[in-house]
């Protein structure tokens, strides 16, 4: 399963240009907000804003993993399905596959911007928090993401007459803004007193044990393979 996802973004131009204009919106607000103009003996330079900083580890892990959520999302690779059907895979098993690669990917986001923060001369506190922050959202955000999703990556024909824009306009306008400014506000918090991350890492706990919960069980996987009869025969594989 992680070869085909990294074959079929690697192979499929529509799937990298997808994944770009999430990567691009996520890292073009991040420099916006890490950078600010400041006066200097009569003239106005370019600086680092150190509560600006603090906003791209969140807005950048977004931006990645919702990127990567809406590629596997997007029903271009639908004949490549057989494979998994005639194969006897669990469909669950695909999306677990899909989950965990998403969240090694928010991984090495993290560790990139970790790298980033330290060349800008961050001390070991602050990158030390940064590093649980991130790890933290990457589970949070990878299983929110990927709760219900129980399909194959590329392999979920969309539905006709459903939209999802309310719902696009609630997560990106109503949820996102005030969720950066809180995640600003508890990394600057935590940077003081360390014992507050217990804010952080309790409530990923217990909301990792919720989202396994909820997560839908192998009951499902029959639905799935129902009605392909028909599919079978026009590839030549009755």
């Amino acid at each position: 399963m992680f070869h085909f996802i990294g074959q079929t973004m690697t192979r499929n131009n529509h799937y990298q240009v997808y994944l770009a204009m999430y990567c691009g919106m996520g890292l073009a607000l991040a420099v916006a907000c890490a950078t600010t103009l400041v006066p200097s003996s009569g003239n106005i330079r370019w600086a680092l804003s150190s509560k600006g900083l603090h906003a791209v580890m969140p807005l950048l892990l977004f931006w990645a993993i919702t990127g990567l959520r809406a590629a596997f999302a997007f029903p271009l690779n639908l004949s490549a399905g057989w494979v998994f059907r005639i194969t006897g895979v669990r469909t669950s098993e695909c999306a677990t596959a899909a989950r965990r690669w998403t969240f090694l990917c928010a991984v090495s986001v993290t560790c990139s911007i970790l790298t980033v923060l330290g060349l800008a001369g961050w001390g070991a506190r602050q990158l030390f928090v940064q590093a649980v922050c991130g790890v933290c959202l990457c589970i949070l955000l990878t299983d929110g993401f990927f709760l219900f999703n129980q399909s194959v990556p590329f392999n979920q024909p969309r539905m006709p007459g459903r939209t999802s824009l309310p719902l696009m306009l609630t997560l990106y306008v109503g949820v996102l803004p005030p969720a950066i400014f809180g995640a600003i506000s508890l990394e600057r918090a935590i940077e003081k007193h360390l014992m507050k991350l217990l804010l952080v890492v309790l409530p990923t706990a217990f909301a990792r044990v919720a989202f396994v919960a909820l997560r839908s069980g192998p009951e499902e996987v029959k639905e799935e393979m129902e009605g392909y009869e028909g599919e079978f025969q026009l590839l030549g594989l009755g």
